[in-house]
């Protein structure tokens, strides 16, 4: 491959990294947003891909272990686990949160508020507040997303394993995957592809997997005999869907 072809395949690899995670082109983004996905090395000469994502990253008993262990030993009267808001009410000192736990429901009043939670679940909470309140809402519930594909393809074995690969790559070709089976006893594994949004809403669930299989098997020989099933979901630009 010539210097001006590695250099297009490179470009198109971090595309497809930016696109499938912001839904945008490399063309509209800052180059200090660009640092968050590639990191250039130059004294060894190497390209970091999505260098301070949390998939660079493996808990030690899992990451359930990181709640669990902030309630037992830090604040363990601040946190609530098996619990769930249901109502935000605006009140003269703050806000009033309804919380449905496992005896009934429990209120509890704040003078601040930060919601932290996947905008598509803004949906199941019910919200009586103030105008402010409603325009930092809308500020959520209107804005844009892309749209992705996330294909989770199971085999019988860790093919990738054995040819000595981790199971993480990036294509020119629209997707990304990785090992999420990874650290995983069983002898299976399972790999998580990821379309990002162009080629996502042009292809259909078919073409998708197929395509994925197809891929895998020109980088993995002999992967597509282990193929035991997949699960598909399909996320959409709209907050209040979760998906499919």
């Amino acid at each position: 491959m010539s210097d001006a072809g590695f250099g297009e395949f490179v470009k198109n690899v971090i595309n497809t990294i930016v696109y499938s995670e912001t839904g945008k082109n490399i063309s509209t983004i800052a180059h200090s947003e660009l640092g968050g996905y590639v990191r250039f090395d130059l004294d060894t000469r190497k390209m970091h891909i999505l260098p301070n994502a949390d998939e660079s990253f493996k808990v030690k008993g899992g990451t359930g272990s990181v709640v669990s262990s902030l309630s037992s030993e830090l604040l363990p009267e601040s946190f609530m686990l098996n619990t769930r808001l249901q109502v935000v009410r605006s009140t003269p000192q703050g806000f009033e949160l309804t919380i449905a736990t496992n005896t009934g429901q429990r209120k509890i009043q704040s003078r601040e508020l930060v919601i932290s939670v996947p905008p598509f679940q803004l949906k199941d909470i019910e919200f009586k507040i103030d105008a402010k309140g409603k325009a930092s809402l809308r500020q959520i519930t209107d804005m844009p997303f892309a749209q992705n594909t996330k294909l989770y393809l199971f085999f019988d074995k860790k093919i990738w394993n054995e040819l000595g690969f981790s199971g993480a790559g990036w294509s020119d070709k629209g997707f990304l995957f990785f090992d999420s089976s990874q650290g995983q006893a069983s002898k299976a594994g399972t790999l998580l592809v990821y379309y990002g949004q162009g080629v996502n809403g042009a292809r259909s669930k078919s073409w998708l997997l197929q395509n994925a299989l197809a891929e895998l098997e020109v980088i993995f020989p002999g992967i597509r005999g282990g193929y035991r099933g997949h699960r598909m979901f399909q996320f959409s630009h709209s907050y209040s869907v979760q998906g499919q």
